[in-house]
């Protein structure tokens, strides 16, 4: 099964997300936006593991978030990572709270590979993806979008959750497998 390792948004934010990204989807419908449902802020991609394997990824998890409290988190301004000057991924950064989902992030990945699971390659940037560029489609660049440079209220982060990812054709379905309370 797909899995991931991620932190939930209040639906709240979620809401206000899509609010605000409302006109860049409209304008710009070959980009692949996540559906506000979806809206979430990935730890650790996984990718495809066996079912017996959940309750090793649980343990760490659960180890993991024995080490750290409930902390306040706040999404910011929108950017971008690029590819050639023109968009590949989009997202609104962390304003508060990105060190603590780093460190977290890390302890996951430090303790996942120590089970057999690959280290990323890539240094932890904790950021909430919106949008995709479809590999073949329009090429936008991130001054196109005319997204507001707003930050949204904080909120308390006290779970990880263990997410399964079905593809289907319309988009991916998110289920949530596990959810471990941070440490109280």
């Amino acid at each position: 099964m797909r899995t991931f390792i991620a932190v939930d948004l209040p639906e709240s934010h979620k809401k206000r997300i899509a609010s605000s990204i409302k006109p860049a989807r409209i304008k710009y419908p070959d980009l692949k936006w996540v559906e506000p449902i979806n809206l979430h802020i990935t730890l650790k991609f996984l990718g495809e593991i066996e079912e017996k394997r959940l309750h090793e990824v649980e343990k760490v998890v659960r180890e993991v978030a024995s080490n750290h409290r409930p902390f306040e988190l706040q999404i910011g301004a929108p950017g971008s990572f690029d590819s050639g000057g023109a968009i590949r991924v989009l997202w609104l950064g962390i304003d508060r709270g990105a060190d603590v989902l780093s460190s977290i992030a890390n302890e996951i990945d430090i303790a996942l590979s120590k089970i057999g699971f690959k280290r990323e390659k890539r240094p932890f940037q904790a950021h909430l993806t919106i949008a995709r560029t479809r590999r073949y489609g329009h090429k936008v660049r991130f001054s196109q979008l005319g997204l507001k440079n707003e930050s949204l209220p904080p909120f308390t982060i006290r779970e990880i959750v263990i997410y399964k990812s079905t593809l289907t054709p319309s988009g991916p379905i998110y289920d949530k497998l596990k959810t471990v309370g941070l440490r109280r």
